[in-house]
């Protein structure tokens, strides 16, 4: 979205989110073994085994993944095994009564588990953009806030999704359906790219910006003046420092602290 000239269009509306960054996480989640079930149907085992043996892949994965963070010291590691205990859960279940070998009963035990697990990381992820949105406009231009977004749409995305994606490859058309969620993608960003996307409003989401106007009076030797410039420094709190141009020219020239102020004492802040 930085690249078109279209970031944190999500800033003010917030709802974009989901098309630009969890869409497109569905998408790849799910289009390389859609494409892989559809090139393998006449493989020896049948599409219900293929579709657990993705699961247990990707249930294999976090194993791994949480082994290694909780290595690591890091506590967060308890949010890789939440779906892996739930998927487990509803494994046994299937294993008792024996589901896995009786057509596509198998997803409903699998459905019922991942219910709670993707309502606590729909949970996680509103709070942590609760916090990300509001700080995006105030922590420079030097990080790009689309990142951060992004990465936490497709950590939740995986999380969260992991083990249901794969259901979809119990329909005929499920390369269509994955398909879908592209498309979906597409329509956000042209949305983004009109004056929904706009990242502000003016009581919703203002731009805000750190203004200080600067003194520096120089003096001779017999009291006169020698020099009395002022200017005004203005920190860039967020990405799009080139929509308060207008606003910044009206307070006069600008210059650099490093040309103006190379001797902090003899500049004035008022």
């Amino acid at each position: 979205m930085d690249i078109i000239g279209c970031s944190m269009s999500w800033f003010s509306a917030n709802w974009l989110i989901c098309g630009l960054y969890f869409c497109p996480a569905f998408f790849a989640l799910g289009i390389c073994p859609a494409i892989f079930l559809e090139s393998t149907k006449k493989h020896v085992l049948n599409l219900n085994f293929r579709i657990q043996l993705f699961m247990h892949s990707h249930c294999l994965l976090l194993i791994i993944l949480t082994i290694t963070l909780t290595f690591l010291n890091i506590r967060s590691a308890y949010m890789c095994m939440l779906p892996v205990l739930f998927y487990a859960a509803a494994l046994i279940i299937n294993l008792i009564t024996q589901l896995h070998y009786n057509g596509h009963w198998f997803a409903i035990p699998i459905i019922m588990s991942q219910i709670m697990p993707f309502m606590y990381f729909t949970y996680v992820a509103e709070y942590l953009f609760f916090i990300l949105i509001p700080v995006s406009g105030r922590n420079g231009s030097s990080t790009n806030p689309d990142l951060v977004i992004s990465l936490v749409a497709i950590l939740i995305t995986i999380l969260c999704s992991g083990f249901l994606i794969p259901l979809y490859f119990l329909f005929r058309k499920a390369r269509s359906i994955i398909t879908c969620f592209l498309a979906v993608t597409v329509v956000f960003i042209i949305l983004a790219a009109t004056p929904i996307g706009a990242p502000y409003t003016p009581q919703l989401a203002p731009q805000r910006y750190s203004i200080q106007h600067t003194n520096q009076i120089n003096h001779n030797l017999d009291g006169s003046t020698r020099i009395n410039e002022s200017a005004i420094y203005v920190y860039q709190q967020d990405r799009h420092i080139e929509t308060a141009e207008d606003v910044i020219n009206r307070f006069g020239a600008i210059y650099e602290a490093s040309i103006v102020c190379n001797d902090p004492s003899p500049c004035l802040q008022s």
